[in-house]
């Protein structure tokens, strides 16, 4: 029964890598551990998605396999960014973080964010099912917050409760684009920012700090991504 299930769990693996990497059009490796597996981007080794495969008692009655999946991102010039300016050190785990178990309205999810293959099931069918599911909630918010994509203001409006600090992050990403003036008429569309958040970016003077690293912007041009160094000029 074991050896069933190790083979289903990684047939089911590989067609979720195969569908990613046609969907990303890049290579994927997966880095296995105890219970869990991460998608990772080959050519620079960033993580797009995680699967956690549940055991014993937490599997439900008839399940051949049963799984969640989670994103936290913690790397790119963002999360740096946030960590120094709002000086939260180590405290800032994750600058966007989902989990299959927040999106119970979608179908596949519904049952506590745990999605189940059932003996007899195809488990490619399957991962063709999950797979827009993934990339919508997953895989490219993250993507999009580490290549620091226009795409990233919608999706924070979007979905702020994902994000660790909504606000701040957009003013970063619009920091990052060379357009921090426009931050008063893209905040007026969207005024439906917590009180909390916008008291947070006036406590910490995020707009102000910004403005005094224009000298880092011209550094930053000339390095690469590394978030050690980045830090480093900016302390």
């Amino acid at each position: 029964m074991k050896g069933d299930k190790r083979s289903l769990k990684k047939l089911l693996i590989e067609q979720l890598t195969d569908l990613i990497e046609a969907e990303l059009k890049a290579k994927i490796s997966t880095q296995l551990g105890r219970n869990e597996v991460s998608f990772r981007l080959q050519e620079d080794a960033i993580e797009v998605l995680r699967m956690r495969f549940l055991t014993g008692t937490h599997v439900p009655m008839g399940a051949a396999l049963a799984f969640t999946f989670h994103i936290s991102v913690t790397q790119g010039r963002i999360s740096s960014l946030l960590r120094s300016l709002l000086d939260e050190g180590n405290k800032l785990q994750s600058v966007y973080t989902e989990h299959s178990s927040n999106l119970t309205r979608r179908a596949a999810f519904r049952n506590y964010g745990i999605v189940c293959l059932y003996p007899g099931e195809d488990a490619r069918s399957l991962a063709q099912l999950l797979l827009p599911l993934l990339v919508r909630d997953f895989i490219y918010p993250a993507l999009a917050l580490l290549r620091e994509e226009e795409v990233v203001l919608s999706q924070v409006v979007a979905k702020p409760s994902a994000y660790a600090y909504p606000l701040a992050t957009i003013l970063i990403l619009l920091w990052l684009q060379g357009r921090l003036d426009d931050y008063e008429q893209l905040l007026s569309a969207y005024p439906d920012f917590k009180p909390s958040d916008r008291g947070l970016v006036q406590r910490h003077q995020v707009l102000e700090q910004l403005r005094s690293l224009t000298r880092l912007e011209e550094l930053l041009a000339d390095k690469p991504h590394d978030d050690t160094a980045l830090v480093q000029i900016e302390s």
